[in-house]
């Protein structure tokens, strides 16, 4: 059993952090007195601007000063440890580590990194501290430790399913798909589109200044952003329509849902996402369908959300179903998603 330690630098990430509480502290102070002596479009700019930074200001502070500074991790095929604590290497069991997202990726240098050890109902048993994102030296230790968790999460994953099917002697293999976790990981996506739309348009409509174009734009982009919430969300319902609900993989060939394909017949099938872009990883409204070429024509599935866990688990389990039974290698696969 190999193990990847890797060591961070306490004192650095936390000259870099309090570094930035300076910095920023005393651009918020220049900010408001700058304020009293602008117009007054000018000073409600300088407010929204202020209340954000304070807003971040005060969470960084908090994360700083409540969460336990990470000194060293390491990462076998069983247990992460950090700081001498052992964690089960597993996202899915009662004690399990979680990078925090979105803020995994920011760059607002205010709040820091935050690791987090979660119990049952998400409920938060402790919190590790990775250091600002501006620290150069943190980000590179904190994305080696990231990619090697992920690494070896995936690699278990995958060493499960393919023993599961080695071992078993059945003639063939039925995957379902998380019809429930796959609806409301799309509506929930809808929902937060169109809440985030209603504000946007509420600063623009109801604003304190005049007729000003900055708020006509909020405004305007508001309307459109709820339209596309709306839309996104038919969308999902209409993707429910051709979901993959379950498929059976035997020696001959896949039935998906009630269509049925022989190996012999399927020259290709196509794993493809809504949008192919770089650093999408995180999107909430990116989905991925199979794409199924058979005897000169082509049927999409919808296979759920594409960062949907129960979804990603159900589409490797059918990609390494199929690539065990189909024994001539009849199908070829391409695809645009990381994940497989």
């Amino acid at each position: 059993m190999s193990s990847k330690s890797i060591v961070f630098n306490p004192s650095s990430m936390r000259r870099s952090q309090l570094k930035m509480f300076v910095v920023y502290g005393v651009l918020l102070l220049l900010a408001l007195i700058a304020a009293v002596f602008c117009p007054r479009f000018v000073r409600i700019l300088i407010l929204f601007f202020c209340c954000f930074v304070g807003f971040f200001l005060i969470l960084g502070v908090a994360r700083f000063f409540t969460a336990e500074v990470i000194k060293e991790v390491s990462v076998t095929d069983f247990e992460i440890t950090v700081n001498g604590n052992s964690y089960p290497l597993s996202e899915d069991g009662d004690v399990r580590l979680v990078f925090d997202s979105p803020f995994a990726r920011e760059r607002f240098s205010l709040l820091g990194h935050i690791i987090r050890i979660r119990g049952k109902k998400f409920k938060t048993l402790k919190r590790y501290w990775v250091g600002p994102t501006n620290n150069k030296e943190a980000n590179s230790a904190l994305a080696e430790f990231i990619g090697e968790v992920m690494r070896r999460r995936e690699e278990v994953a995958l060493e499960n399913i393919r023993k599961e099917l080695q071992d078993s002697s059945a003639s063939s293999v039925k995957v379902e798909f998380p019809q429930d976790s796959m609806r409301t990981y799309s509506v929930t996506s809808a929902l937060v589109i169109i809440v985030m739309g209603i504000l946007l348009w509420a600063i623009g409509r109801f604003t304190f200044a005049d007729d000003s174009f900055i708020y006509e734009v909020s405004e305007n982009f508001g309307a459109l952003i709820v339209m596309y919430g709306i839309c996104f969300g038919l969308f999902s319902l209409y993707n429910m329509t051709r979901a993959i609900r379950s498929v059976e993989v035997t020696s001959e060939g896949i039935k998906i849902n009630k269509d049925s394909y022989g190996f012999a017949t399927i020259p290709e099938i196509e794993v493809k996402s809504t949008v192919t872009l770089n650093g999408n990883e995180y999107a909430a409204d990116v989905n991925t369908y199979f794409i199924v070429s058979s005897l000169g024509s082509k049927r999409k599935y919808w296979a759920g959300p594409k960062n949907d866990k129960k979804s990603i688990e159900a589409r490797r389990r059918l990609i390494m179903a199929i690539e065990r039974f189909d024994g001539k290698n009849n199908v070829k696969w391409k695809s645009d998603v990381k994940e497989n």
